[in-house]
């Protein structure tokens, strides 16, 4: 059964409902509030008893809430039920409504002090061509966007300024102009007249952005709104002065710009625009190339655009611009969009009046960001790094040094309150890896491996640039301190490394390796490195050593020995094989596995990041990876003699035809310490290949996925000139016992 009841004895009156909301109940609560509505400013409904809302009774709580905003009012909701609230949000509503736990909450609210504004305060403005109908949230702060900066269209709100769409940043074929944008809508007027104007429609306003070199923001929340004291159709120069003269009875600077939005309800050409009176010289460069429109107003100028419009619905007195422009400024209602003209004739104008009292660095909300000067974010990625970061109101940024194709960086973040949150990791690159490693991290990482700890917190995009966000804490909390597994391996004696090992591949990632399928894969696709990141390798192998792909055989001049041209056999050879499927068994695998993608802990717990490349494919494929790091990019190959012992000892080494032999260390040269180190972990990595093999010992599958990654050091800016010409060698004769085992 319904019931309510009105409690008036304290400001503002509170009115009770008890029952279900629906069609049935409708009538009687909208007796009840009626009254309140015509004569209080704020109301509060008790809805704590309420335990079913129907689509009618929402109407009724959304046109109440219009009726009490038309007059600077609030309708205040409390203490909504878990059913009620699931129904609110489902519509979206909660954005709309003000929501409170209880009525002490709502009625704290009501009576804060600033919650009724100035310009409420005082009486009506009437002018000469307008009236006032509602009056806003008063005066605010105007965002000045001043130096390249990419904004979403939520940051700008209604705004004018100088800039261009934000997918020609950074393009050498950019083309300026002014822009305007309207909540999820942007016009642009190029100042290169052969070039016509443009607008953009987002799907919701953060999604939309602008390449902007200055502008000014006004928000969203208008201060007053005005209509036509008369039908017909008024010049915007007239409109301009009454929007003056009402701007100066609020004691408003006229050195302080002020912005309006403008709906004509012309049957003929409906359109609605956005502008703002500045003082002159504020835009130097619209005024200079946009003065044949007409924007000079006195000392001051107007630019602005118009949005020509398919049609324009009536326009009623408690409308705000926030919901017209979401329904008028669609791609298939704007028809086009042009420079503002204060000859311009508006039929039946509307007009909300934007008055900030102050000019501040746009905005408040942006991210303050702390960071080295050369390591400084352009602007795209300073855009994706306030869309990642939009909990936060201060990072500190720091580079972390190393990777190929991506640049990484550990933050501390801070809230609006200044505590500080969990420390993360940003990770920016290519938007195809940082989408590949966001959905990877989520599909085989974290089901599996208990210990990881990397979880994506998020993932943005601006064209071809990605921005991911995870949080890199250990399990003892904040001051838990990572060490990169290369650390260990650098500093460690082998007898202390085996354990380390041993736990890390046959304990934390054997939900990997141990859960095998046996299955056909096509090992030459799934192994050519010119698929994946390094398109450019025979290109490279020609400017570095005169290596044409072209050639079965290449002779090594360290060596005297001729040998199998890797470039070629992945030219030709890799071509041919590509559709060859083998029978061999498949493991999650971790894809680029080195060993700054293994950290741990002072517990040894275990950590692993960079999850890109993360899939099933071939078993061994990670440990052949560890191998190729263990005997090229720790080898001490500087000095001539040297690089050719090394050579020499590498053609020794990949003799063997059988995963199960394990090679054995026949280096001589100066370095017989380090490389015994690196031979030891090499057949290490090799037991753990042919463990998860089941005791497979044919070694193609797993000289395939040694060859990705020793064929790919030729384009490694890390790796010296020597490096570089040993992996020629360890992939010539890789590539010949890949044929031998063919044949």
């Amino acid at each position: 059964m319904f019931s309510v009841s009105v409690q008036s004895d304290q400001m503002p009156p509170v009115i009770c409902i008890s029952g279900r909301l629906d069609t049935n109940s409708s009538p009687l609560f909208s007796k009840e509030i009626t009254p309140l509505l015509e004569k209080e400013k704020h109301v509060i409904v008790d809805m704590s008893r309420c335990n079913y809302l129907s689509s009618s009774g929402i109407r009724l709580l959304l046109s109440a809430t219009k009726t009490l905003r038309a007059k600077g009012g609030r309708l205040l909701l409390a203490g909504l039920t878990g059913e009620v609230y699931q129904v609110i949000e489902m519509t979206g509503l909660q954005k709309v409504f003000d929501l409170f736990d209880d009525v002490s909450d709502a009625r704290g609210f009501a009576c804060r002090p600033g919650l009724d504004t100035d310009v409420e305060g005082k009486q009506p403005y009437n002018g000469e061509h307008l009236r006032q109908v509602m009056a806003g949230k008063g005066k605010q702060a105007s965002g000045l966007w001043e130096g390249d900066a990419v904004a979403a269209y939520n940051e700008l709100g209604f705004s004018v300024g100088e800039g261009c769409p934000s997918e020609m940043c950074g393009s050498k074929e950019k083309v300026n102009g002014m822009f305007v944008t309207a909540l999820n809508c942007a016009g642009f007027i190029p100042f290169d007249e052969n070039f016509p104007p443009d607008f953009r429609v987002a799907d919701s306003p953060a999604a939309g952005s602008v390449y902007v070199q200055k502008a000014l923001s006004f928000g969203v929340e208008p201060s007053a709104m005005f209509v036509a004291i008369k039908p017909g159709k008024i010049e915007l120069a007239k409109l301009i002065a009454d929007i003056q003269l009402f701007s100066e009875s609020y004691s408003h600077s006229s050195n302080v710009p002020i912005a309006f939005a403008l709906a004509g309800n012309s049957h003929n050409r409906p359109s609605l625009s956005v502008g703002c009176v500045v003082p002159a010289g504020f835009f130097k460069h619209i005024e200079k190339r946009l003065s044949k429109s007409g924007i000079a107003f006195e000392n001051h100028v107007v630019p602005g655009a118009t949005f020509l419009l398919g049609q324009m619905e009536t326009v009623c007195e408690n409308i705000g611009p926030e919901e017209l422009t979401r329904k008028m400024l669609t791609f298939e209602n704007v028809l086009d969009v042009e420079p503002l003209g204060l000859s311009f004739e508006i039929e039946n104008p509307v007009v909300w009046l934007f008055l900030p009292h102050e000019i501040k660095k746009a905005p408040q909300s942006l991210l303050a960001v702390e960071m080295e000067e050369s390591a400084r974010f352009d602007p795209r990625v300073d855009f994706l790094v306030r869309r990642i970061y939009n909990d936060s109101s201060k990072i500190k940024v720091k580079a972390i040094h190393g990777g190929y194709s991506a640049k990484t960086y550990q933050v501390d973040s801070y809230d609006n309150d200044g505590r500080k949150l969990r420390p993360t990791v940003l990770k920016v690159a290519n938007r195809a890896m940082i989408a590949r490693e966001a959905e990877r991290c989520q599909k085989y990482a974290l089901p599996y491996i208990f210990n990881n700890s990397a979880m994506v917190l998020g993932a943005q995009y601006f064209g071809d640039t990605g921005a991911l966000r995870y949080n890199f804490v250990g399990i003892g909390g904040e001051h838990t301190r990572l060490k990169w597994l290369t650390h260990l391996f650098e500093s460690w004696p082998v007898e202390k490394l085996e354990p380390v090992f041993d736990k890390i591949f046959r304990e934390i990632l054997k939900p990997w390796y141990g859960q095998t399928i046996e299955e056909k894969i096509a090992l030459f696709h799934d192994h050519d490195p010119t698929l994946t990141f390094f398109p450019m390798i025979e290109d490279e192998a020609q400017k570095l050593f005169s290596l044409s792909s072209d050639e079965p055989e290449i002779k090594m001049e360290e060596t005297g020995q001729k040998q199998v041209n890797p470039f070629g056999f992945l030219k030709h050879e890799y071509k041919r094989m590509h559709g060859h499927k083998f029978d061999y068994y498949t493991s999650v695998c971790h894809g680029d596995l080195n060993m700054q993608n293994i950290l741990l802990d002072q517990d040894m717990n275990v950590y692993l990041i960079d999850f890109s490349e993360t899939r099933p494919r071939s078993v061994v494929s990670d440990f052949a990876r560890l191998e190729a790091i263990f005997m090229i990019e720790y080898a001490n190959v500087e000095a001539p003699e040297e690089l050719k012992a090394m050579m020499e000892f590498a053609s020794r080494f990949y003799a063997v035809s059988s995963l199960e032999v394990l090679p054995e260390n026949s280096y001589s040269g100066k370095y017989s310490e380090a490389m015994a180190r690196n031979v030891s972990m090499i057949r290490k990595v090799r037991q753990y290949a042919l463990e998860n093999a089941r005791g497979t010992a044919t070694i193609l599958p797993y000289y395939l996925a040694l060859l990705e990654w020793v064929l790919p050091i030729v384009c490694y800016r890390s790796a010296t000139l020597a490096q570089k010409r040993l992996s020629v060698v360890i992939a010539g004769v890789l590539c010949g016992k890949v044929q031998e085992s063919l044949l």
